[in-house]
């Protein structure tokens, strides 16, 4: 029964806003209405979005800003101190009305990262300019009033969605907010640096041995160490739990594996010395939190999701350029020719080349400056 009520919400409202689509949408340029961002995205893209956030607020300090976001995602989106956050998982009577009752007089500006499908909904609201990136189909095509193009030249992934709001938006930008940081049930007096295991996907899970190369150097550093992260299948675990006993001579490791919820994370990260990861979402909300970070991309484009955009702060990556086996060329479902990932769960290959072809020196090198750095 649940489940036809939900079916029957959806088709309802889907059907009411089809229609509205035929009755001119009431279009208000009021300075002062609020400011609604569309962001049906996870965990590392609310997080690569972070800086559009901020750059938002700077732009609009003084208009209610309201996010539309999936219901998981809602809690570490308050960190970014919206005014609203409207949690959301499919489209519904509830969410268009609540959209309703927060802005009732519309909303000026609209911005769409990347949610095509939510786009149905401003057939039932009254709003000003909508901005979102090109789109080749029809609906948006209709009712886009800005539309930015997708960079033809590579492109870090922030400053894509940072164009959203122009040109000017990178050279004005200033880091002058206050975060809202989650509280955590950790904590530690002693100086801390993470490494963290990450992904639930075994092609992006740390090779062993180069696990152990960095929890070797990292011992180096007269900090504690957490190792963080969800929990993996039992073989993977025990060895990295062999690697974190045969180092812990000072009992200066501490495994979180599996133990931190979300908000424990993001608050453990925020107050860190520094982080090293593979390439997965909390690399994204170290360098939102302006915490010194180093990640291995692995399957990722470095172009991409790379540690070189201005405004982060000590942030350094490796990865292996121009493989073969990288041949997946989308960012959010829009094509991008420049770039270069893969998109598999499991590496269909012997060995994962995007790690193996990582220059030992060069690892020890590039970690020892980072570290040295902290």
């Amino acid at each position: 029964m649940k489940y036809f009520l939900r079916w029957m919400d959806k088709r309802s409202v889907t059907l009411f806003l089809f229609l509205l689509k035929f009755i001119p949408t009431k279009k208000i340029k009021k300075e002062e209405a609020s400011v609604l961002i569309l962001c049906d995205l996870l965990l590392g893209d609310l997080a690569i979005s972070g800086f559009f956030f901020i750059k938002l607020r700077e732009i609009y300090p003084n208009r209610k800003i309201i996010l539309l976001c999936k219901k998981n995602l809602a809690s570490p989106a308050k960190v970014f101190n919206f005014d609203a956050i409207v949690e959301a998982d499919y489209l519904s009577w509830r969410v268009l009305n609540k959209l309703r009752n927060l802005s009732p007089d519309g909303y000026g500006e609209v911005f769409n990262i990347f949610s095509p499908k939510w786009l149905l909904l401003l057939n039932g609201l009254s709003y000003g300019n909508l901005t979102s990136h090109s789109s080749s189909k029809e609906s948006f095509r209709q009712i886009a009033t800005s539309k930015v193009k997708l960079p033809s030249q590579p492109m870090q992934a922030s400053e894509i969605i940072m164009a959203l709001l122009g040109k000017d938006a990178f050279n004005s930008f200033s880091y002058n907010t206050q975060l809202n940081i989650p509280y955590s049930s950790f904590k530690f007096t002693r100086p801390y640096i993470i490494i963290h295991i990450g992904t639930s996907k075994p092609a992006r899970l740390w090779p062993l041995n180069l696990f152990k190369q960095v929890l070797t150097l990292s011992m180096k550093k007269n900090v504690q160490i957490l190792i963080t992260g969800l929990r993996q299948e039992s073989d993977y675990e025990n060895k990295i739990n062999e690697i974190i006993h045969e180092n812990n001579q000072y009992i200066k490791i501490i495994n979180l594996m599996g133990k931190t919820t979300i908000q424990d994370l993001l608050s453990l990260v925020s107050r860190a010395k520094g982080l090293i990861s593979v390439d997965t979402s909390i690399v994204h909300w170290a360098r939102v939190f302006q915490t010194p970070n180093f990640s291995f991309l692995g399957q990722s484009d470095l172009n991409l999701f790379g540690g070189q955009f201005k405004f982060y702060k000590k942030s350094d990556s490796m990865g292996v350029q121009n493989l073969e086996c990288h041949d997946k060329k989308t960012f959010h479902g829009m094509q991008l020719n420049w770039m270069s990932m893969c998109g598999y769960d499991q590496c269909p290959l012997a060995e994962r080349h995007c790690f193996t072809k990582l220059d030992d020196q060069k690892i020890k090198l590039r970690l020892n400056s980072f570290l040295s750095s902290l």
